[in-house]
């Protein structure tokens, strides 16, 4: 008998009981992302294979952490200096909040208006 479909069975502890999701994925798939994920948590998940005669053993569970959310607040304090052909732009460090990565770095982009 072939195997029709997978479960795919995630958690935010490492307690089955609390799981909160699960999601069914054709036989012949063999990865799943899963989205719609909490920043900053640890999720536990496991799969299992299920046919018409029922449901296979559930497969060890992995874990990983999800990343912290991306800053909240823009940089403040933007200055610029036009000189000649030169513009020289200044803002403050984005302080972020402990739920928050730290910033890496800034992206600046600049519009040319003709």
């Amino acid at each position: 008998m072939s195997i029709v479909k997978h479960n795919v069975l995630y958690w935010t502890d490492d307690s089955k009981e609390s799981m909160i999701g699960k999601i069914r994925v054709s036989g012949n798939v063999t990865t799943k992302n899963i989205t719609g994920l909490k920043a900053n948590t640890v999720y536990f998940a496991s799969v299992r294979a299920y046919n018409t005669a029922g449901t296979g053993p559930s497969s060890p569970p992995v874990n990983g952490t999800t990343k912290k959310s991306p800053p909240s607040q823009p940089p403040a304090n933007i200055a610029w200096k036009l000189t000649n052909s030169k513009l020289c732009l200044n803002w403050e460090h984005v302080k972020t909040m402990e739920n928050e990565s730290e910033v890496l770095g800034y992206k600046v982009s600049i519009l040319f208006l003709f």
